[in-house]
């Protein structure tokens, strides 16, 4: 009884602790098509999630990163509850690339539930201009110098 879950609209409520503010929540049928996603991804993705829902998950990766996650996704469709983990590169609408972290787990409807966090945190960026001074860091160069965003402004 009643449609194969691939043929109705997914609808969820995604809550997080306060741990895990940036962590995004996507639902994928066994085709690779988004059926939805949390806030967090539309902030990691630039796009949101009323747009998302009936594209291909790979389209959010980038070019290299699609046989991975292809295989990634036959991995842990293969088992229900088996966690596949994968370190791939995304990109958002507007092209800019940066590494995530994914989580797959398949469901027993056939779908996967993935966990997809930006690594971009993780890595120190700084932007120096043309005299060698700083423009901008980001968290996780404050956090490494113990300096804040403002006091880092300007040094050399």
């Amino acid at each position: 009884g009643g449609p194969a879950p691939d043929d109705v609209n997914f609808m969820g409520i995604v809550t997080a602790r306060k741990d895990d503010e940036g962590v995004g929540i996507i639902h994928i049928n066994k085709n690779g098509i988004i059926n939805a996603f949390n806030v967090a991804c539309e902030d990691i993705f630039g796009c949101s999630s009323s747009e998302a829902p009936g594209k291909p998950f790979k389209k959010l990766l980038a070019k290299a990163s699609v046989k991975d996650f292809e295989a990634a996704m036959g991995l842990a469709m293969a088992t229900v509850g088996s966690v596949v983990e994968r370190q791939l590169q995304a990109t958002t609408k507007v092209g800019r690339t940066f590494p995530v972290s994914l989580t797959l787990v398949a469901d027993p409807w056939g779908s996967i539930i993935a966990k997809i966090e930006s690594l971009d945190d993780v890595i120190g960026m700084i932007t120096i201009d043309e005299v060698g001074k700083i423009r901008n860091a980001n968290e996780y160069v404050v956090q490494m110098f113990g300096h804040s965003a403002d006091d880092l402004t300007d040094m050399n």
